[in-house]
Order: C-alpha cells, then structure tokens, then sequence
C-alpha cells in the first residue's frame, strides 16, 4: 500500500521540515509514500485540473503568497477532489474555515512531532491502510482497523467486534491484544472491554458507538478513561 501526499506552502524551511517528519513516519510503519510539493496554491489548482496531482492526503498551508488555501481547496473540491485535506497554519483561528471544504484537521505551525504523528495515525486508520493481523482456524485475516468498533475479553478468548455485525474470535488475554494494537487509538474502558476510539460517539457514563452499542466504563477509573478519550479528541483539532 502506497499513498500519494502533497504538501503546499509558501515556505521552504517549513516543506523541508515537514517532509523530513512524513518521511521518518511512513519508514517506521514500513508504509511508502510519494510526496510531491509547491510553492503556491495557483500551481498546485493548474496541474489539479489538467490532471497532474490527484493526492490522497492534502497538506494546505492557509496563508499564501499567491492566494488564500481554502480557496484553493474549494476550487479543487468542485473539481471532484475527494481526498484528505490538512491545513498548515501558523494560528488556530483559521480552523473553522476548515469546515467549509470538509477538512480532517489541522497542524500548527511551528510543527510539532507528536501532532503530526497522531494525525497521521488517524488518517491510515481510516483508510485502511493499518489492519490487525490474526489468525483464526490456520486462517491469517487481516482486518482494517477503522473496522473494528471493539474488542471483548469472554474468559480464555477475545470477540473482535467489526462493524456490519462481523466478529471474529480470537484465542488470547485481552491485555496481550491491547499490547498488539498499541499506538492504534484504542482505549481499555474497562477490565473486559477495549474500544476503538474513533468509534465513539458519546463518552459519559459507558460509551455509546457509532452503531449504537455501548460498551462499560470502569467506574474507579472512569475520569481517567474520559480524558485519555478527550486526549485522543485533541489529534482533531
């Protein structure tokens, strides 16, 4: 699996930078990637319409030179443009403007490793790129990631939950599978329960999931639970 990213922005040490950290993540998760980069928003349009530059994931810096990135984005989205798009931008006031051409988010300049990262994360998860691998009857299944809603410990066996109603079970303690999918965005809410957290759609006193299950929170570390969910929030934003 490969992805195509393109990064747009006026500032040459900020590309430089940028691509450095693109390049040391993707060679972590052994995930290639071919980044392509301009300087100006007006190029970047041209070569969108003649059919040059389709990238799945988009980093726009807001504020450039030549014109202004939303409006880039728009112009590309109008054109059929149904990829991933990041902003670059040195204030977080322009993170509304976001919303306007269905953005996944933000990254903050000067960058931040941890940012980047975890919004990286997120976007592999939800393309499928990132499966868990198991292995059931001699059988090796890989299953996406953004699949899984959540896993449940049933004595000596886990029930994988997917979505559409699909399981899978697997013969191992709840907490060795937890260490497997480790830096994947999932979250132990209770002894038994281990949750994908971009699943979550409301987290008070359980959590409700987007196909309308709820899953236990562990009432002595339910605080706890919370926040590290609102952490995971934070990757968003």
């Amino acid at each position: 699996m490969s992805l195509r990213i393109c990064i747009c922005d006026d500032e040459e040490l900020m590309i430089k930078i940028f691509k450095r950290i693109l390049y040391s993540y993707f060679n972590e998760r052994k995930v290639f990637c071919d980044v392509i980069t301009y300087h100006n928003g007006l190029s970047l349009l041209h070569d969108f319409k003649d059919g040059c530059t389709y990238p799945d994931v988009l980093f726009m810096d807001i504020m450039l030179g030549d014109s202004n990135g939303v409006d880039i984005c728009k112009e590309m989205r109008k054109g059929g443009y149904t990829g991933t798009i990041i902003f670059l931008t040195g204030s977080s006031e322009y993170a509304v403007a976001g919303y306007e051409v269905d953005a996944r988010g933000y990254i903050l300049k000067p960058y931040g490793v941890d940012h980047i990262y975890n919004t990286l994360d997120r976007i592999l998860r939800n393309s499928g790129t990132v499966a868990y691998t198991i292995k059931v009857y001699n059988q090796i299944t890989r299953i996406p990631i953004a699949d899984i809603l959540y896993i449940e410990s049933q004595n000596t066996k886990c029930v994988i939950h997917c979505i559409d109603n699909v399981t899978y079970t697997i013969y191992k303690k709840l907490g060795d599978v937890e260490e497997e999918l480790s830096g994947n965005g999932f979250l132990r809410s209770h002894r038994s329960y281990l949750v994908n957290m971009a699943a979550i759609v409301t987290a008070k006193d359980s959590l409700v999931l987007k196909n309308g299950e709820s899953v236990p929170i562990r009432t002595k570390n339910a605080k706890e639970i919370r926040e590290e969910y609102m952490e995971y929030l934070k990757s968003f934003i």
